[in-house]
């Protein structure tokens, strides 16, 4: 299970800049997601 969120958060933290900021802004809601957290703005 860490291996995998290792992982998805190793490819967002890798390619960074080839990342529109709104996929930006998702790829923060998916490592929060992963975390157990939940960003202020993602209460839909």
């Amino acid at each position: 299970m860490s291996d995998v969120s290792t992982a998805q958060i190793n490819c967002l933290v890798v390619v960074p800049s080839q990342i529109t900021p709104h996929s930006r802004f998702r790829a923060l809601e998916t490592i929060a997601s992963l975390f157990g957290l939940s960003l202020p703005k993602t209460e839909r």
